[in-house]
């Protein structure tokens, strides 16, 4: 699975590479346009934007990983990859863990664009905010993830019917209403959110590869 997940990477790399180009540059522009054309006031400011610079890499990331997701519909990759000598099981974990190993790259170049950003304005490390970073880049990709499920419930539905395909939805509507309930729910702890965020991300992969595994039909 490992050697798919590779080579699969390899193949959409420019994709993830090209959405960063892309947002750096949108985020550039902003930038430019606030320091040429703003007030006083807004370039007082220009740290408290260029700190959303972590933000941007990950909606990039997010967008790289829905791009592979649609794309991986349009080929009918998964037939393709049918073809060659590995399990089921195998090509599902590699199409699950193709736009996760997309967020967390993205996840990682987010924290380190950060802290150089910090450090150039002679900021201290803080943990909340690298924290506040894992927090927004795990519900990205609980989001992409939730695309894939998406796609699982609509096989289900087709293959046996919305009586099949209830149960997952019923579960999936379930866990976009926890997660709007953590965001606005009790729960102070950032580090308490971002674990379990992080625990729906995997449970989330997890049904979403057992759902794949127990398809009859491959053909979109």
């Amino acid at each position: 699975m490992w050697r798919l997940l590779s080579e699969e990477f390899r193949l959409y790399r420019p994709v993830l590479l090209i959405s960063w180009a892309v947002g750096i540059a949108i985020f550039g522009l902003i930038l430019s346009l606030v320091a040429l054309l703003g007030d006083a006031n807004d370039r007082t400011h220009m740290g408290t934007l260029a700190a959303q610079l972590p933000l941007v890499l990950l909606v990039a990331s997010m967008v790289a990983g829905f791009i592979v997701t649609g794309t991986d519909r349009s080929e009918s990759r998964v037939r393709l990859l049918m073809t060659l000598p590995v399990s089921l099981r195998q090509v599902g974990g590699a199409r699950i863990l193709l736009p996760v190993a997309m967020l967390l790259l993205g996840l990682l170049v987010a924290h380190a664009g950060f802290a150089l950003l910090l450090a150039f304005q002679g900021q201290p490390f803080a943990l909340e905010r690298h924290l506040n970073v894992d927090f927004m880049g795990l519900q990205m990709l609980l989001w992409v993830l939730v695309a894939l499920v998406v796609r699982e419930v609509i096989e289900l539905h087709r293959a046996r019917g919305w009586r099949a395909a209830l149960g997952s939805a019923a579960l999936l509507i379930a866990t976009i209403v926890f997660v709007g309930w953590l965001l606005v729910g009790p729960i102070e702890s950032l580090a308490t959110r971002t674990a379990v965020v992080g625990a729906l991300d995997a449970g989330v992969g997890v049904g979403t590869l057992a759902m794949f595994c127990r398809r009859a039909d491959f053909t979109r």
